[in-house]
């Protein structure tokens, strides 16, 4: 505007700032537009390193519920192996020894017996010990296969003892906790 005005004076300002008004509004729409895009811009990429950063916290979080996994499912496992392990070998420990009893006290036809029993006892533990790895494997047992577990520890008891068991189960045994 002043080289206009230098130029050629005052009289044709008014004509130059009609023809300039549209050419002045447009670089003022398109300078803000810039700015807003700038803007945007570094909203995006500061919206950008959020995310990065949170999706880093969720890998470590992930990876953490992963080992928290691992270590309850081994812990279950330990649960379930001494259980089933330490129980049958206590057991067949007292038959040794009521057997070990009985030798030293030369009644060999009773520590036949136990030992005949120590070994099906064995037998049922390896095999309870198949069967718990196999159940670790699966997940959880149904009602219906402790049922029978009872059931037949009760059987061996009753065979292994000489005395007779009574066992009364409900007919639908939950594992599930009660409420409240």
């Amino acid at each position: 505007m002043v080289n206009f005005v230098s130029l050629w004076g005052w009289a044709p300002l008014p004509t130059w700032l009609l023809w300039m008004a549209p050419t002045i509004f447009l670089a003022t729409i398109y300078i803000l537009m810039w700015v807003r895009q700038t803007q945007a811009r570094q909203r995006a990429q500061a919206l950008l390193r959020e995310l990065e950063t949170a999706h880093r916290q969720l890998a470590d979080y992930a990876a953490q519920v992963e080992d928290l996994t691992l270590a309850a499912e081994r812990q279950r496992m330990a649960r379930e192996l001494h259980d089933t392990l330490a129980q049958d070998l206590a057991g067949l420990i007292l038959q040794l020894e009521a057997t070990d009893s009985h030798l030293v006290g030369g009644r060999l036809e009773r520590a036949q017996a136990i030992v005949q029993q120590a070994m099906a006892r064995a037998r049922a533990a390896l095999a309870g010990a198949r069967r718990a790895i196999d159940d670790l494997r699966a997940g959880p047992s149904a009602p219906d296969a402790l049922v029978e577990a009872i059931q037949a520890e009760a059987r061996r008891f009753s065979g292994a003892t000489g005395i007779d068991c009574a066992l009364e189960l409900p007919a639908a045994l939950s594992l599930a906790e009660p409420a409240g």
